[in-house]
């Protein structure tokens, strides 16, 4: 759901959008975006709500589906149990051509059966607007 709370209109000039698997152990990076462009130009007037879908790579649906599986060792590495996140970050333009950018990284939740929030430790670098 992407939602413009500012009072004129958005224009997203970047995007990057990806389902994300990430082995225990391994320290998750703050993500950046540069020269992506997943979702296109979507305008959005002041107030408005966009819901919009992304289909999720196989393996990281396959990992949601089946959360008890290790991942196939690839280049030499062994198998791993990790984590799965849905991750992003937009760049927007207002009116006035001021560039903003929203970051996102929710974990799925077994339990739940849905993305969550992260911890508010993990939250701080991974889930922001500048």
């Amino acid at each position: 759901m992407l939602v413009n709370t500012g009072d004129t209109d958005a224009t997203i000039v970047e995007s990057w959008i990806f389902g994300e698997f990430v082995p225990n152990g391994t320290p998750i990076r703050p993500l950046r975006s540069f020269g992506h462009d997943d979702l296109g130009r979507i305008v959005l007037a002041a107030g408005e709500a966009r819901d919009l879908t992304r289909d999720l790579p196989g393996d990281i649906g396959f990992a949601i589906m089946f959360p008890d599986s290790r991942r196939i060792g690839l280049e030499g590495q062994p198998p791993v149990f990790g984590e799965r996140y849905f991750t992003g970050t937009i760049v927007y333009e207002d009116d006035r051509r001021v560039r903003r950018r929203s970051v996102f990284r929710r974990k799925w939740d077994d339990s739940s059966h849905s993305f969550v929030r992260l911890s508010p430790e993990q939250e701080r670098d991974h889930e922001y607007a500048d």
